[in-house]
């Protein structure tokens, strides 16, 4: 030890890593007859960790001093950040003050949609070493494995010593905050949207790490429609969240998903924390006389489509008796009462009525777009109905022609008497007369 000025002997330790207890004496001349104290001075390190050790000593009165300067080590081990579950592989949290400690971590789908991890003050020495991790294992109190679902999201959860179960965690992007001072944990962030509507496992109660904006709502059915603002979208059944949040614009969410591979959706577990900055996503315009294959779940407008009574369906009729593609109306979000012939612009949310994957892809249905119904939320009458709109719808139609009173003709109706010569798909014609006023 080092004399001072003062009387006093100091020695100071390298960091050094301090796992339990550990006990020394002060010797004179490198003897135990006499030493310091009678029995050996005890250094209880609050938890293992690496720590600067500083001892005084006080010849006149034998008083020993202990001063410590250093943090606890705190890892997370298991299926974290391209590890495998082994005793040995982990990632050092860190602290400025040694009380709380924080890390990211990316956690694959390893079982069913859930990765698994839990935290340890010391590293096993290699991959059998089970003994000295697990001396050292805490998490999140439980009974058994701990399931991580929205209502444990961004709450302080208590956490205790348990040598054998793990964090089960749905597979996303996180940051740990572990208090080892009052021994909590808080977990934020979640899972990509995009990552759930492809890879997602049904049942599975994800929180959405994208800031979602609502594009659409239901009050009849309780849902939200939203999407991340990269033409990603699903539904939210918010159940008896929809009163408490009827004015929600976007924001995190966290829900049980469903509907994979028809018209996915969560339940809302939790009710939704509000964004500070949710950017506003604006309805697509579809017309169907062009390639029209939205996304499920998308909020669509379609432009200028031609109501079927027959088909329950918009279609892209023109004049002429060209015929474009069509989609079913479905009036369980809006009744509207539409009217056969009539020329509408739709609002609505896109659904399909089969999986695409019942065949090998959308591209093997002959009409992709019969697949498809829009539950309609908002409705413009075009213009009024006349009996030339309903012409076009007619079954059988292939083509339509107008002759005015001189004998001129045109694909498009003229004003007043008009002469319809309707050439049907079997060959045959059919003519009438109308007058357009």
């Amino acid at each position: 030890m080092t004399p001072g000025e003062n009387g006093l002997y100091t020695w100071t330790s390298e960091p050094t890593y301090l796992d339990g207890n550990v006990e020394f004496k002060i010797v004179q001349d490198g003897s135990f007859d006499t030493s310091y104290p009678a029995s050996n001075y005890v250094i209880n390190a609050p938890k293992p960790g690496t720590y600067t050790v500083t001892i005084t000593f006080n010849p006149a009165t034998g008083e020993i001093t202990v001063n410590l300067e250093g943090q606890a080590d705190v890892y997370v081990f298991g299926n974290v950040n391209g590890n495998s579950f082994a005793p040995n592989q982990g990632i050092k949290l860190t602290s400025d003050d040694g009380k709380i400690y924080t890390t990211t971590v990316t956690i694959p789908d390893v079982e069913n949609g859930f990765g698994f991890f839990a935290f340890t003050h010391k590293l096993g020495t290699d991959a059998d070493d089970w003994f000295t991790a697990n001396a050292y294992r805490f998490l999140a109190q439980s009974n058994g494995n701990f399931l991580v679902t929205g209502p444990t999201m961004n709450v302080e959860l208590p956490m205790g010593y348990n040598g054998d179960n793990s964090m089960q965690i749905p597979a996303g992007d996180y940051t740990l905050f572990v208090d080892l001072e009052n021994m909590k944990l808080t977990i934020s962030g979640g899972t990509q949207l995009s990552y759930i509507l492809a890879s997602g496992v049904e049942g599975v109660d994800y929180t959405v790490i994208n800031d979602l904006a609502v594009v659409e709502s239901s009050a009849v059915t309780k849902q939200f429609f939203v999407s991340d603002g990269n033409n990603n979208w699903i539904a939210l059944n918010a159940g008896d969240y929809f009163n408490e949040i009827d004015a929600f614009k976007g924001g995190y969410v966290s829900g049980v998903f469903g509907g994979k591979n028809l018209n996915p959706y969560l339940n809302l577990s939790v009710a939704p924390t509000e964004g500070e900055d949710v950017a506003e996503v604006d309805p697509l315009t579809y017309l169907l006389s062009g390639e029209f294959a939205p996304k499920v779940d998308e909020v669509i407008i379609i432009s200028k489509a031609y109501y079927k009574a027959s088909e329950n369906a918009l279609r892209a009729y023109s004049p002429g008796g060209a015929q474009g593609q069509s989609c079913t109306v479905d009036n369980s979000l809006y009744s509207y009462d539409f009217q056969d012939g009539r020329k509408y612009t739709v609002k609505g949310v896109i659904n399909i009525k089969e999986p695409w994957n019942s065949k090998a892809n959308m591209m093997d249905y002959e009409y992709p777009f019969q697949n498809y119904k829009l539950l309609v939320t908002e409705v413009t009458e075009e213009d009024p109905a006349t009996a030339i709109n309903s012409i076009f719808l007619e079954d059988g139609v292939k083509n339509v022609r107008f002759y005015n009173a001189a004998g001129l003709e045109s694909n498009v109706p003229f004003q007043g008497i008009n002469i319809v010569v309707k050439e049907m798909n079997d060959g045959s014609r059919v003519t009438t007369k109308v007058i357009i006023k």
